[in-house]
């Protein structure tokens, strides 16, 4: 089980959501490992250590389908974003959740991509992107930054890189968006459905 308590653990109190800073520094100074009150899992705030957990795979693996959370009647715990999938063997073998020698063969394969090489090669393609994003803003001489700009574009590109097509970059981008709301900690759960839903769905193009 999760180990659910009604006691909450600071790192969910308003006032440090709203600005953390000031209680992850006086983690740092007291307790750089610090267990969070309900849960198995441990909070590390000193650089040092971050680095010590990040270098040892085999001590502390990368491997979960659990992430915090802090419901609406306050009891803190861990679930996976995807339910009991989040359990399966495979239902997190991603490289931000993947140990040596897994994580290296999805770097490799990502590596041909997002190299500097590689990206450097279609500069001229981005910047394509950017100037045709910006074509009716420089003709109407007024634009909404993140909705026509900001938030579309990045995904845009992505599906380049992924060999995507471009039909896809906005359900993707809402992916995105499901997949940090639902390790943010703060979905309500009667909310987790849906958006479980959203991450399993495919693009038109995806699909063929």
């Amino acid at each position: 089980g999760s180990g659910r308590m009604h006691d909450r653990d600071p790192l969910f109190s308003d006032a440090v959501v709203e600005c953390p800073f000031p209680y992850l520094d006086e983690l740092r100074q007291a307790e750089p490992v610090h267990r969070v009150e309900g849960t198995d899992a441990y909070l590390v705030t000193r650089l040092d250590l971050i680095k010590e957990v990040v270098a040892d795979a085999t001590r502390f693996s990368s491997r979960t389908g659990e992430f915090l959370y802090c419901d609406e009647a306050g009891e803190v715990g861990l679930r996976p974003p995807l339910g009991e999938a989040g359990h399966d063997d495979e239902a997190y073998g991603i490289l931000a959740t993947a140990d040596p020698p897994d994580h290296a063969r999805h770097r490799a394969l990502l590596s041909a991509v997002l190299s500097s090489g590689a990206i450097k090669a279609r500069e001229d393609e981005f910047r394509g992107l950017v100037d045709h994003a910006l074509e009716p803003a420089l003709t109407e001489g007024r634009v909404e930054w993140m909705g026509a700009i900001a938030e579309p574009l990045p995904m845009l590109m992505v599906t380049r890189l992924l060999g995507v097509a471009d039909v896809d970059a906005p359900v993707l981008k809402e992916q995105g968006y499901a997949s940090v709301e639902l390790i943010s900690g703060f979905v309500a759960d009667d909310a987790v459905p849906a958006l479980q839903a959203k991450l399993l769905e495919l693009g038109p193009a995806i699909e063929a």
